[in-house]
């Protein structure tokens, strides 16, 4: 979960918040957990509820937050038109936005919808730095064992965002992002669950530790 100053925690859940499709308990949900006042018991409320059409389905990733309040993560499915495939398409990146007063579910805005040689089906959300740029991995692509990307809003405050792809893992054995993406100082760091030297386990390798350098 990611905390906001107050004190607020902000989380996804793979399944939960209702039927969806392919799954009558629900394709996920963004919720918040508000400490109490006084005892011990924190109050949940549910911001958002998916159901993998359009606006995205199990999100499974960690949440950015920016100064004004709004979350920033991916979802692994939806999308719809997906040129790659897949029946519900294949995964998108969102932003949230506190509700207006008297509304109570948090308005969305589909940011980047994945349809291959950006990545497909992003499950680890995304790290904000600054500048409002966003970092983040997903664990395939269309022709690839995984893709580090970044997207930039736009730079009027309205208008599409511009995904760039980073780099592109080219084989399995070169390794499948699975893990948070770091930034520091220009540099990405991240991890991946296949690649590397370890024969007596696996041929694929068990892991690497990367950075990407601009």
């Amino acid at each position: 979960m990611i905390v906001d100053k107050a004190g607020i925690f902000y989380g996804t859940t793979i399944r939960g918040g209702g039927t969806c499709p392919d799954n009558s308990i629900g394709c996920g949900t963004v919720y918040k957990l508000t400490p109490p006042k006084t005892g011990n018991v924190w109050s949940e409320t549910v911001l958002r509820r998916f159901d993998n059409g359009a606006y995205g389905g199990e999100p499974q990733g960690n949440l950015a937050l920016d100064a004004d309040g709004n979350l920033y993560g991916t979802a692994e499915e939806g999308g719809d038109d997906c040129l790659a495939g897949g029946a519900y398409g294949c995964g998108l990146a969102f932003e949230l936005m506190p509700p207006k007063a008297g509304q109570k579910i948090w308005p969305e805005q589909v940011i980047h919808k994945f349809e291959g040689p950006d990545g497909l089906y992003p499950v680890t959300g995304m790290v904000r730095i600054s500048s409002g740029t966003l970092y983040g991995t997903t664990p395939t692509g269309e022709s690839n064992a995984g893709v580090v990307f970044s997207l930039a809003p736009p730079k009027s405050g309205k208008g599409n965002w511009t995904v760039t792809p980073l780099y592109s893992f080219t084989s399995v054995a070169a390794g499948e992002t699975s893990g948070q993406i770091a930034e520091i100082g220009g540099i990405l760091y991240g991890a991946t669950e296949a690649g590397g030297s370890c024969p007596k386990i696996t041929s694929a390798g068990c892991g690497v530790a990367f950075k990407v350098v601009p």
